[in-house]
């Protein structure tokens, strides 16, 4: 989706905040639409948290990140969350 596309664009360039907007737009449409794509922008909004130092809301959507990885059956996306989760103990 463009919300999220832009949300990652943001998040390279450092600008946090905004990429957090747009990932949770990209979200609330993907919700709407019941589409259980939604894992990514669950992924790139911990990311995003993680990057602000706001671990709480980081590790909130990683946990929904998995859940969402589980029931889809998706190991990739399982194994991305264990990256992830290297990244919250090496900071």
């Amino acid at each position: 989706m463009a919300f999220g596309n832009q949300g990652n664009a943001y998040e390279r360039l450092g600008y946090y905040k905004r990429a957090i907007e747009c990932h949770g737009q990209c979200l609330s449409i993907e919700k709407e639409l019941e589409k259980r794509a939604r894992e990514g922008s669950t992924c790139n909004l911990s990311i995003c948290y993680h990057s602000l130092g706001d671990s709480k809301q980081a590790m909130e959507y990683a946990s929904k990140h998995l859940l969402i990885a589980e029931e889809m059956g998706d190991k990739i996306g399982e194994k991305m969350l264990n990256q992830i989760s290297e990244m919250f103990i090496t900071s």
